[in-house]
């Protein structure tokens, strides 16, 4: 695959000419392999409090500072791009979110730009893709179509990214998409994924949620019922941060509520 297919996909921004159209850089920061493992441990350690307020803008604004240290370094790059996540859903107002989307899907161009090995860009290019249709919806449909092959390269080089995180979210990208031919919704290809995100990575909530919104698609509510309740069963455990098992619990209960409910 091409790496910079992207640039000729209508609805997919075109890459980036360098870093500083995307951040604001001082005229004079640091250069060099050590100073980026510094801004990349000041990332790292940003994003491990990623619960407290302006910890995510932070980690960002580090990683983005270590890929300027270092464009040869890869971590900057993906690192950046999933901090963008996060930093967008916690904006408020459509524009603001979109933004952070972009810029996370931009740093992800440009490490594609040289290298189309990273697994990590691939996928955090197809989760700021998707996110970014979602806010800016126009041409949402050539942007999921366009998330399709970086999800499934991503899947090809690390299976296991962010638990399984290619099979969960190609699954939810096929249950959420409109069906053919306005779109590549399938819900067979979505109980398929969600199945093998649950096999690769059982100790994920997020993938149970997955596979329970794939079972009610395809009319299994009370095997769906059983993955809601796995998912809650995994997401009472310590590992998770606060966010994160507040938005399994409240993804549990609005499963649930399917469960009960008739199509």
């Amino acid at each position: 695959m091409t790496a910079l297919l992207t640039a000729a996909c209508l609805g997919v921004p075109r890459p980036p000419a360098g870093l500083e159209e995307l951040v604001d850089l001082p005229d004079s920061h640091p250069r060099g392999r050590a100073a980026a493992r510094r801004l990349l441990h000041e990332g790292d350690a940003a994003w491990d409090r990623r619960d407290d307020p302006g910890m995510p803008e932070a980690a960002r604004q580090s990683y983005w500072h270590a890929i300027a240290a270092d464009p040869q370094q890869p971590d900057g790059y993906w690192k950046a791009a999933r901090a963008s996540v996060l930093v967008g859903q916690l904006l408020e107002g459509k524009e603001a979110r979109g933004d952070a989307f972009l810029r996370g899907l931009r740093t992800t161009q440009l490490l594609l730009a040289r290298d189309d090995e990273v697994a990590q860009a691939h996928y955090y290019y197809a989760l700021n893709l998707g996110l970014l249709a979602k806010e800016r919806p126009t041409r949402g449909h050539e942007a999921v179509k366009e998330m399709l092959p970086h999800l499934e390269r991503a899947i090809e080089l690390a299976p296991q990214l962010d638990r399984a995180g290619g099979y969960r979210t190609l699954a939810l990208v096929y249950l959420r998409a409109p069906g053919w031919p306005a779109s590549v919704g399938d819900d067979e290809a979505g109980l398929e994924y969600a199945t093998l995100a649950v096999g690769n990575a059982p100790g994920y909530p997020g993938n149970h949620l997955a596979l329970a919104e794939a079972l009610i698609a395809t009319g299994d509510r009370p095997k769906a019922h059983t993955e809601v309740e796995r998912a809650r069963e995994l997401a009472a455990q310590p590992r998770w941060t606060h966010r994160e098992r507040n938005d399994f619990l409240e993804q549990a209960t609005s499963l649930a509520e399917k469960t009960l409910t008739k199509p």
